[in-house]
C-alpha cells in the first residue's frame, strides 16, 4: 500500500514504472482504488489524481481539486473540464480513460467527468498527484484499451 502523509504543501507526483508512450499506446485506462482519509489544511484546497498522458511538456490531470469545500470539484486539468462532485473517506476505485481526444473520470464504474482536448494525444507516462491531502492508495492497474 502507497501512503500519502499530506505534510507536503507543494504538488507532489509520482510517476509509475510502466510508459504506455514507450509501447506506441496511446489509448488506456488507469485505475487506482484510493482513500481520501483527510485534508490537511494547510492550504486552503487539497487535491489529488491520476496522470495520463505526461509527456514531460504537459499532461492530463484527471482527479479532485477543492477537496475542503462541499461539494469540491471533480476536474480533468488543464482547464478540459470539471463539475461539483462531494467526496467522502470511503475506499473508491478511480479510472482516468484516455481515448483519441476524449478524457474521462469514473468513480466505482460510473462516468462522471468527460472531456475533448487535442493537445496531449500520445501515450506518455502515467501517475498520482495530489497536494495537501493524505491518501491510502491499494492499487494501481493500466489497462490498454
Amino acid at each position: 500500500m502507497l501512503v500519502n502523509d499530506g505534510i507536503h504543501q507543494e504538488l507532489l507526483a509520482i510517476m509509475a514504472p510502466y510508459q504506455p508512450g514507450k509501447y506506441n499506446i496511446s489509448d488506456y485506462a488507469v485505475e487506482a482504488k484510493i482513500q481520501l482519509v483527510k485534508a490537511t489544511g494547510s492550504f486552503s484546497f487539497g487535491m489529488f489524481g491520476i496522470i495520463v498522458r505526461d509527456t514531460g511538456k504537459g499532461a492530463y490531470n484527471v482527479g479532485f481539486d477543492d477537496v475542503y469545500r462541499r461539494p469540491s470539484k471533480a476536474i480533468i486539468l488543464p482547464g478540459v473540464a470539471e463539475r461539483p462532485y462531494t467526496l467522502n473517506t470511503e475506499w473508491r476505485k478511480y479510472r482516468a480513460e484516455v481515448k483519441g481526444n476524449t478524457i474521462k473520470l469514473f468513480i466505482d464504474d460510473t462516468l462522471q467527468l468527460e472531456g475533448i482536448d487535442n493537445r496531449y494525444l500520445s501515450g506518455g507516462q502515467v501517475g498520482l498527484w495530489s497536494g495537501d491531502v493524505v491518501l491510502n492508495i491499494s492499487s494501481f492497474k493500466v489497462i490498454k484499451l
